[in-house]
C-alpha cells in the first residue's frame, strides 16, 4: 500500500474555480501556504511528493521507518 492511499481526498475544482492561479503555481512545483503570515501548508504535486519519500527512504539508516498517513 502506497502512503497516499489511507489520505482523504478532496476535490479541487471548488478551490480551482475560486482561485485558478493557486492551482497553477501548485502544478508548477511546491507551493507553501502561510496563515497569519507564517508558514503553514505545503501543496506538493504527487509525483515530487513521491520521489520525495523515496528519499527519505533511501537516507534511513536500517531499522528506522516513516511515520506515514
Amino acid at each position: 500500500m502506497t502512503p497516499l492511499e489511507s489520505v482523504p481526498r478532496a476535490d479541487f475544482a471548488v478551490m480551482e474555480e475560486a482561485q485558478p492561479k493557486l492551482l497553477d503555481a501548485a502544478l508548477r512545483g511546491p507551493l507553501v501556504l502561510t496563515r497569519h503570515g507564517r508558514d503553514a501548508f505545503v501543496i506538493l504535486p504527487v509525483d515530487q511528493y513521491r520521489a520525495l519519500l523515496e528519499a527519505a527512504r533511501a537516507s534511513l539508516s536500517p531499522g528506522r521507518t516513516i511515520i506515514e498517513g
